[in-house]
C-alpha cells in the first residue's frame, strides 16, 4: 500500500510543470503515505462487528445423524438444508450428559456436571453458580427464555438470570405454537427500547412421543400405536420387552416426522427475525441437550446410557450477515463452550470461572468429555427405589461413566474399572469395543483422561450419592415434572 502512494507522487512529480521533489517535500510525501497505507490498512482489517443480540435454540432429544444436513437419508430438515450456506456447521459436537438436567446446566454455565453438581440425586441448579443469563443481564441485556420442558420450572433453577421466563404446557405442537407466537412481541419491546436480547428458547417435539403425524405419513407411519411411555423404554432397556427391527423402523419414522417440524419452527425463527430486521444483528445458535436412542443398543429413550446415539449432537451458528456462513468444523466441540463462545462473540468480559474455559473455537487441543451419574445410585427417590426393585439387573449394569473423545476415538470408563474404547468414525454405532486389543492411541486417551480426573473434571465415582441438602420438597416437584415427560406413571 505504501509503495502504491509512493508511485503515484513519483509519477505526478515527473510530469511537465510537476512538483519539485525537494527533501522537506520528499519527506511530507513519504509520511503521507505511511498515513494512508495505515488507514487503508484499518479499513481492510477492522475487527468483525460483535453481535447485538442472540438467540439460542435447544431442540429437546434431537439428535444430530436424523437430520438431512447431517446425512440422514430422509429429507428432514429441506429449510436448514436450503440455508446451508448461512450458517457454521459442526460435524463432531457432543453433550456432556445424555439428559435434560445436567446438559442445560453446562450450556448455561459453562461447567461440567461435576462442578455444576444438577445431576441425579441433585436434580436443580445451585443459585451460587453464575449462568449466562445472569452475566448478560448485568450488563443490560433484557433476558428471555420459554421453554416446554417441565425441567425448567423455577424451582429446578434453570431460570436464573431470565427476567422473563416462561413454561409452556400443553400438546407438544401446541406448546411449539404457543411459543412462535410470542416472538414478535418480544423482539418488538427490544427494538422500541433500542437494549439487545438474550432470548433462549427450548422446544420438546423430538422428546419421546414423537406425534407429528403429518410429515409422519411420508415417511410410512400408518395406523400402529408407539412404544413411548415410560414403563415400555425400561422394559426395552431391561430387556424384558423385544425391540424388533420392525419397531425401530417404525419409531425412526415417528422421530424423523418430529425432526421434520422442527425445521418447520426453524423456519419460523428466522423469518420472524428476518421481519423485524434484527437477524444481522444477531448471533443465533441452533442445538440440542443430547439425542435419543430409538431402540439402537436396546436404548429406546435417554438418561441411562452414554453412546453416540445419545451423545452426538447438532450445532449449527449464524453470525450477523451469515459471515462463516457454509464453514465446517469437524473437530469434536462441547456444551461447555456454548456460554464462552456467546459471551465472546456480544463483547462480553466472562465470569471468573469461565476465564479460561475453552469456547466452541478453542485452539489448545483440549479433550472434549462428559459425565454420566447414574440414575441409580440414589436410593433415596421414591421413582428411583420403584424403579431398582422393578428392574434389578437394570440397576446393576447402568453403572456411572467418564467419557473422554480424543479426535475420532472415544474412551469409557465405568466406576468399576471397566474400559470400553471406540473409533467412532469408522464405527459410528459403537459396534467394536477395541479397549481389549489396546492401541498407542488408547493409552495416549486413558493419559489424557487420568490428567482430567485429577483436575476433578469429572464426578468421583466415590462420592455420586444424593446431596444430604436437597429438599425434601423437591422430589414431589420431580415426579410431577418425570410424570409430564412420560416416564412415570
Amino acid at each position: 500500500m505504501k509503495n502504491a502512494f509512493a508511485q503515484i507522487f513519483a509519477t505526478i512529480a515527473s510530469q511537465r510543470g510537476g512538483l519539485s521533489m525537494t527533501k522537506p517535500l520528499r519527506g511530507v510525501l513519504m509520511i503521507l503515505c505511511v498515513i494512508g497505507a495505515v488507514a487503508a490498512s484499518a479499513l481492510l482489517y477492522r475487527p468483525e462487528p460483535k453481535a447485538q443480540h442472540v438467540v439460542l435454540v435447544v431442540f429437546d432429544t434431537l439428535r444430530a445423524d436424523r437430520l438431512s444436513i447431517y446425512g440422514h437419508e430422509r429429507e428432514t430438515t429441506p429449510f436448514l438444508g436450503e440455508s446451508e450456506l448461512q450458517w457454521l456447521k459442526f460435524t463432531n459436537a457432543k453433550a456432556v450428559a445424555p439428559w435434560t438436567m445436567p446438559s442445560h446446566a453446562s450450556i448455561f454455565t459453562g461447567l461440567m456436571p461435576s462442578a455444576h453438581r444438577a445431576q441425579w440425586g441433585r436434580i436443580h441448579l445451585d443459585p451460587e453458580f453464575t449462568t449466562l443469563a445472569e452475566t448478560l443481564q448485568t450488563q443490560g441485556f433484557e433476558t428471555v427464555s420459554i421453554a416446554s420442558n417441565p425441567f425448567f420450572a423455577e424451582s429446578f433453577g434453570l431460570t436464573q438470570g431470565f427476567v422473563d421466563h416462561s413454561l409452556v404446557k400443553g400438546p407438544g405442537k401446541e406448546r411449539s405454537a404457543k411459543t412462535l407466537a410470542r416472538l414478535p412481541e418480544i423482539i418488538d419491546n427490544v427494538i422500541k427500547d433500542e437494549g439487545r436480547l438474550f432470548l433462549f428458547l427450548n422446544f420438546m417435539d423430538t422428546h419421546i412421543r414423537y406425534n407429528h403425524y403429518e410429515y409422519g405419513r411420508q415417511f410410512g407411519l400408518e395406523g400402529r400405536p408407539l412404544i413411548w411411555n415410560g414403563e415400555e423404554k425400561w422394559k426395552v432397556s431391561a430387556l424384558e420387552r423385544e425391540f424388533t427391527p420392525e419397531d425401530r423402523q417404525y419409531h425412526g419414522a415417528a422421530y424423523d416426522a418430529a425432526v421434520r417440524y422442527l425445521d418447520d419452527i426453524a423456519r419460523e425463527i428466522m423469518s420472524i427475525l428476518q421481519e423485524k430486521n434484527i437477524l444481522d444483528q444477531t448471533l443465533v445458535i441452533f442445538t440440542s441437550d443430547h439425542g435419543e436412542g430409538l431402540g439402537y443398543h436396546q436404548e429406546m429413550g435417554h438418561s441411562i446410557s452414554v453412546w453416540e446415539e445419545q451423545l452426538a449432537i447438532p450445532l449449527l451458528i449464524r453470525f450477523p450477515n451469515a459471515r462463516r456462513g457454509g464453514d465446517v468444523v469437524s473437530k469434536p466441540v462441547s456444551l461447555l463452550g456454548v456460554a464462552p463462545f456467546i459471551l465472546d462473540n456480544l463483547g462480553v468480559a466472562r465470569p471468573e470461572l469461565l476465564r479460561e474455559a475453552p469456547s466452541l473455537e478453542d485452539r489448545a487441543g483440549r479433550p472434549v468429555c462428559a459425565d454420566y451419574r447414574s440414575y441409580f445410585v440414589d436410593t433415596t427417590r421414591k421413582t428411583n427405589i420403584k424403579m431398582a426393585q422393578l428392574y434389578p439387573e437394570l440397576s446393576r449394569t447402568v453403572r456411572p461413566r467418564h467419557i473422554v473423545y480424543c479426535g475420532s476415538n472415544k474412551l469409557v470408563v465405568d466406576d468399576l474399572g471397566g474400559i470400553a474404547f471406540f473409533d467412532i468414525e469408522d464405527d459410528p454405532h459403537e459396534q467394536s469395543n477395541l479397549a481389549e486389543k489396546g492401541s498407542p492411541a488408547m493409552e495416549e486417551c486413558l493419559d489424557r483422561y487420568q490428567d482430567m480426573v485429577e483436575k476433578g473434571r469429572f464426578t468421583s465415582f466415590s462420592d455420586i450419592g444424593p446431596q444430604s441438602d436437597r429438599d425434601p420438597k423437591q422430589d414431589e416437584i420431580e415426579l410431577e415434572a418425570l410424570k409430564a415427560l412420560g416416564y412415570v406413571h
